[in-house]
């Protein structure tokens, strides 16, 4: 992890990664027949640890403890960073983009234990179940990746609740955000070039 965080994907080379693991290069290869194939592994391993999924008999307490746990992660170190280089190049390189989308796709599952335990005690319809990861993650996602964003505890609250009742509830916001400061306020005029 600390090879890819220094170095990102395309400069980090397995011979380094062998070097500080004091591990033979072919022993490496031998477990993980790619590069993607280690960095996967090291991404699962870091993140498997780092947020528990909750079970504390309420979907609703679940999923902000999850959500808080992962925007602590996508925030609060080094990982976040990371995943943020991956997924840009993910982009332009095929194995990689497969590589990273298996990543997401493990995050997607572990949030649907905590909604599908919430279908099976009754707290929200199944049809519902299988939307909820999606509104959820992709709200959070999007404020880590394009938003710059950390959320806070209240947000994840009006969150959940907007998802699980399926009703907006409103978020105040300080003032217009840092993406759309510059932005024209009539759809059709352009903004100004420097």
């Amino acid at each position: 992890m600390d090879v890819l965080s220094e170095r990102g994907y395309h400069e980090t080379s397995v011979d380094e990664i062998a070097a500080r693991a004091r591990a033979g290069k072919d022993t490496i290869y031998r477990r993980w027949p790619h590069k993607g194939d280690l960095i996967l592994a090291a991404l699962e391993q870091f993140k498997q640890s780092a947020v528990d999924v909750p079970d504390s008999g309420s979907m609703a307490e679940d999923l902000l403890v999850y959500l808080a746990g992962i925007a602590h992660v996508l925030y609060g170190s080094r990982f976040g960073d990371t995943m943020l280089s991956l997924i840009g190049e993910s982009r332009h390189d095929g194995d990689l983009g497969y590589w990273v989308a298996s990543f997401w796709y493990t995050r997607q599952r572990l949030i649907g234990l905590i909604v599908d335990r919430g279908a099976m005690r009754g707290e929200i319809t199944s049809e519902a179940a299988a939307l909820i990861p999606d509104l959820l993650l992709g709200a959070l996602y999007y404020r880590w990746l394009v938003r710059a964003e950390r959320p806070d505890d209240r947000y994840l609250r009006q969150l959940v609740a907007s998802v699980i009742d399926g009703q907006p509830q409103p978020v105040r916001r300080a003032g217009r955000s840092a993406l759309l400061r510059g932005m024209p306020k009539d759809r059709g005029s352009s903004p100004k070039a420097s």
